[in-house]
């Protein structure tokens, strides 16, 4: 899997936006945890039907 299918649905898993600063930027500035978190409510909000849940 190329970088480009990776990282921007972790982008948006993280910022919640399709534009942000760098990748590994943001996952530095919100660090392990926060990062780990916002990842796993993304994969429940998709596993959940996605929109208008939550």
């Amino acid at each position: 899997v190329g970088a480009g299918k990776v990282f921007q649905p972790l982008r948006l898993a993280l910022t919640g936006l399709p534009a942000s600063p760098g990748i590994f930027d943001v996952l530095l500035i919100l660090g392990r945890e926060r990062s780990l978190g916002r990842v796993e409510r993304a994969i429940e909000h998709i596993e959940g039907g996605g929109a208008g849940e939550g």
